[in-house]
């Protein structure tokens, strides 16, 4: 139990009480009601109930309700593979938390993100070296801008360069030193121009950036005129003759996987998009990720 504010906070029952706002109803997330059926399995857990990201955000609650649904999916479809069956569902916060910055404890030969030798294990894809400092990495971030209490992401996490000359500064700097030096420096450059200025400057250049829509404000825009009322996501179906590949062979005493025969092509880069497909590898698809040795991606990614 947390204090937060003088008073008791739990992340346990916080997470309980997302999982419950997302399952009710269920048909807003666009799920079959035999998903939301199996919501009463769902147990979450916790050795030490404590809130680990001192941050505004309830990172640890939200991404363990998610992962309560993900679960509801994959018991539905266990039960839609292998007959029904029950099942007891259990979303460790620890184990959530841990998956949340996967990044940072993850090692090869026991080194990490940060050690100076981890480079020579990994093939380089940084190929206009925007990873290759934590200045140029920095160019990748939110900050206040002219516009008074409005903040505009820059994104140079793959492309440096253009980002941080389009703000006046060089390319490459060996001062600052600190992230908090590095991030007062882009920031007094990021000041000096309108969220307008900015939104300009990045569609003549090609590059990624967004300003930071209050909720109000981002659903007065087109973008998020359109998404208003649709549901999280959609299933289109783009054939249904292709057969599906022959299930592999689990190892012995190995517990079955529900989507053995599935077949996926991933055409992403960086986090969201190979993290969700390594998931689905999880649980059994045959994942055949496409890139590009001429496209630039974050190595330790």
């Amino acid at each position: 139990m947390t204090l937060l504010n003088g008073e008791a906070y739990s992340p346990r029952v916080e997470a309980e009480s997302i999982f419950d706002l997302l399952c009710s109803p269920m048909e807003e997330l666009n799920l079959p009601r035999s998903v939301g059926a199996l919501a009463k399995n769902v147990k979450f857990i916790s050795e030490k109930n404590m809130i680990y990201f001192p941050i505004p955000f309830k990172e640890t609650g939200t991404a363990a309700a998610l992962k309560g649904v993900e679960a509801l999916v994959a018991t539905a479809l266990a039960n839609l593979k292998y007959g029904e069956s029950s099942h007891k569902i259990e979303i460790n916060l620890e184990h959530t938390t841990c998956f949340l910055f996967q990044t940072y404890l993850s090692t090869l030969d026991g080194l990490g993100k940060y050690d100076a030798d981890i480079k020579a294990k990994l093939k380089d894809t940084d190929l206009l070296q925007a990873q290759s400092g934590p200045y140029r990495r920095m160019s990748a971030n939110l900050y206040a801008t002219k516009t008074p209490e409005t903040y505009f992401h820059i994104h140079g996490s793959l492309e440096a360069n253009k980002t941080l000359q389009m703000i006046g500064l060089p390319p490459f700097r060996p001062d600052p030193k600190t992230i908090e030096d590095i991030s007062r420096c882009i920031e007094s450059h990021v000041q000096k121009f309108t969220v307008k200025e900015l939104e300009t400057k990045n569609k003549e250049l090609g590059q990624a950036g967004v300003t930071a829509h209050k909720h109000e404000d981002f659903i007065a825009t087109p973008h998020g005129k359109a998404n208003k009322g649709l549901p999280p996501w959609s299933v289109v179906s783009l054939e249904i003759t292709t057969s599906p590949i022959p299930p592999l062979e689990d190892a012995p005493g190995a517990k079955p996987r529900v989507l053995s025969g599935i077949k996926v092509l991933e055409l992403c880069r960086i986090m969201a998009g190979p993290v969700i497909t390594r998931i689905l590898a999880e649980y059994g698809a045959n994942v055949l990720k496409v890139t590009s040795p001429n496209l630039s991606d974050v190595p330790f990614f």
